[in-house]
């Protein structure tokens, strides 16, 4: 049987420098580069991140079946000021988890992962925020890591593989938790 095919290949190292190293076939690499297409990293393309942003943001909200039509503007600028060493699949899951963690028609900068806000300053806070009061940091965390969990778990219809992955931690951390915060409901698929 005839066919013709072409082979699309991805990598975030130097093949010709892994060639020269021995650490890649060269009889393997010259067939596979035909035409090769050099992509900076997200970071050196800073005007992609909007835009690549409202794609995933499309995507995702049609997965979730949610009307979600936007970032606003305090968004948007965090996700263009941050460096992105996870490149494309960081923001990708920066944004699914914002469609998850989302409650209207708009992603707001609380809507995104910690690690993307910057520091408030301590006397910005409400003097005696409700949530807080009386309890420990830790038990706050944890009551947020639960929720989280347990969002994401209801998300993926409680396949556990897929959680862990969104989450980015091991099944096992994941399973850990599980049994920790007594989450039921969640099944063993993979």
């Amino acid at each position: 049987m005839k066919t013709d095919i072409r082979i699309i290949a991805a990598t975030n190292r130097s093949l010709p420098e892994m060639v020269a190293k021995g650490e890649f076939r060269e009889d393997l690499y010259y067939r596979l580069a035909v035409v090769t297409l050099e992509i900076p990293p997200l970071r050196k393309r800073q005007e992609d991140i909007a835009f690549l942003g409202r794609l995933f943001l499309q995507k995702f909200a049609r997965e979730a079946n949610r009307d979600i039509d936007d970032f606003d503007r305090e968004a948007i600028a965090l996700l263009e000021q941050h460096h992105w060493p996870g490149n494309i699949r960081e923001l990708s899951n920066v944004v699914e988890r914002a469609v998850i963690m989302g409650t209207g028609r708009l992603i707001f900068a609380e809507d995104l992962p910690p690690y993307l806000l910057p520091l408030q300053c301590a006397a910005a806070l409400p003097e005696n925020p409700p949530y807080w009061q009386g309890r420990s940091l830790k038990d706050i965390i944890k009551e947020a890591e639960k929720n989280i969990i347990r969002k994401v778990l209801a998300c993926n219809h409680g396949n556990r593989m897929k959680t862990a992955r969104d989450l980015a931690i091991s099944r096992r951390a994941l399973q850990y938790k599980i049994e920790e915060y007594s989450l039921a409901g969640a099944n063993e698929e993979s």
